[in-house]
This record gives structure tokens, sequence and C-alpha cells, in this order.
């Protein structure tokens, strides 16, 4: 059995297997950035639904957010930080508000 070259998503930073070109494949974290592949977010998700625990990041561990206004805020709290990951997800947000401007320049800054 061979591994799959890496795609340009890069690798699941928990099981270091290729992530999916489907971008139903993987979760992105708002918390911290990172694209994780849903067999290692599903395996979470199972240990924390059988342990009776709040459902938290797999790779950082920061509690997930619950609402989309939460989501967001992760979100900017992550471009002010110079995520290039973020940047671009808040890029891809200003446009689809139809904010043009900002959105480039968003996208620039990534």
């Amino acid at each position: 059995f061979k591994q799959p070259e890496s795609t340009h998503l890069g690798d699941c930073p928990i099981c270091y297997l290729p992530l999916q070109l489907d971008p139903c494949g993987f979760t992105k974290m708002s918390c911290c950035s990172k694209l994780i592949c849903n067999v290692c977010n599903l395996s979470n998700l199972i240990r924390e639904s059988e342990g009776s625990l709040e459902h938290r990041c797999e790779f950082c561990r920061q509690p997930t957010p619950d609402t989309e206004e939460e989501f967001d805020k992760d979100t900017i709290k992550r471009v002010e930080a110079n995520d290039p990951v973020a940047t671009c997800d808040l890029g891809l947000m200003r446009h689809k508000e139809g904010d043009y401007t900002g959105a480039f320049e968003y996208w620039s800054k990534a």
C-alpha cells in the first residue's frame, strides 16, 4: 500500500494523511485555522460523546464555537495574528457580503 502524494491543501496535522481535494472531506477549525480530516474529526467527536466531554478542537484543544458570531470572532482573532488561511477566509466572507474592495485587500494580504 502506497500513500498518495500530498495535495495543495497539505496533510492532516493529526494523522498526517493528505487532505482530500473534496471540500467536504475536511473541516477548518476557526480557533487555529488548521484543516482537520473528517476521520480525525469524527474520531474526536466519538471520544468526546462517549466520555461526555465538551467539544474541543482536535489540534489546539480550544472549545469550538457554538454560534456563527463566535466563529467570526475566532476568524478575526486569527487574522489579527497574521494567519494567511484566516485572512483568505475573511476575504471570502467579505466577497459574499458584496464588499469586493475589502475582499481584494484581504486576499492580497493573504
